[in-house]
């Protein structure tokens, strides 16, 4: 499989897939009580986008009017809710010929569309379902994230950063300290060991998963984690550029907020799946 593929738009837009091979890690952490335990996690192959979905992707994808507290066609989109993500994952779908992930039906008959998304606010949520075999554009899962920022596979063989790409938050992140008080372009500090840009700090990502307060009885095959009423709280990772502290942009730290938030800081990134994990050009 390519390490690395190119998705194209008929704009001229293109965004970066990077392939996150297959392996195990231990996810969690001592520092604090909600990321432990710590764990053993086995994951499959995935693909995920080098960057933040920037406000250009946003705007390709879905058009309409740019959400975003921060303007800047290269800075990440945020102002956007949980499920305004798991919407455009949906939209991304379509555009690229794959089925929908998301739907507002237990039948999967009705895909969470875009504008369904904006029109949630709490406290209206509304109930989401997901196929169990994912096919094509989605959330990452909170263990797919953190695997992909601590720097995938063979952990025993390269060091445990605290960041993702090393220890010193400067020279990867954007946060309290260095971003004046706004989102920046993405790509511009250095890279994790993968090729993966601003896990750290910049704006806090969705994952797929529903929160909970440990990793009690959490999954352990790099899948999603659920089971609880759709109201409740949504995971968020990577801390965020305005005014984080490098605690909150540590590779395992946790956050959350309910689904329908619209921060100035809350953005996203996407995962590819599919049986052969391997992407097509469907625009």
């Amino acid at each position: 499989m390519e390490k690395r593929q190119r998705q194209h738009f008929p704009d001229g837009s293109f965004f970066d897939l990077i392939l996150i091979e297959a392996g195990h890690f231990m996810m969690g952490s001592n520092e604090e009580e909600r990321e432990q335990p710590i764990h053993k996690v086995q994951l499959s192959d995935f693909y995920l986008s080098q960057h933040p979905v920037t406000q250009a992707l946003w705007l390709a994808v879905v058009g309409g009017e740019n959400p975003a507290h921060f303007p800047g066609l290269r800075r990440p989109i945020e102002s956007v809710s949980w499920y305004d993500a798991a919407a455009f994952c949906n939209r991304l779908n379509e555009m690229g010929g794959y089925p929908a992930v998301y739907y507002t039906d237990v039948e999967f008959t009705q895909p969470l569309d875009i504008e369904t998304a904006k029109k949630v606010d709490y406290p209206n949520t509304i109930d989401i379902f997901m196929k169990p075999e994912k096919i094509g554009y989605c959330l990452p899962s909170e263990a797919q994230w953190e695997y992909a920022a601590r720097g995938g596979k063979d952990p025993d063989q390269r060091p445990a950063y605290k960041y993702a790409g090393g220890d010193k938050l400067d020279e990867v992140g954007w946060y309290g300290d260095n971003s004046h008080r706004e989102t920046k372009p993405v790509g511009i500090k250095l890279s994790n060991e993968l090729g993966l840009y601003d896990m750290s700090g910049n704006v806090y990502e969705w994952c797929e998963d529903q929160w909970h307060d440990s990793y009690e009885d959490a999954t352990t095959d790099g899948s999603a984690w659920f089971g609880l009423e759709r109201d409740k709280f949504q995971v968020l990772r990577g801390g965020h550029g305005p005014d984080s502290n490098p605690q909150d942009c540590r590779s395992s730290s946790r956050s959350y907020s309910e689904p329908t938030s619209r921060h100035s800081v809350f953005g996203f990134r996407v995962l590819f799946s599919l049986p052969d994990s391997s992407p097509s050009n469907g625009q």
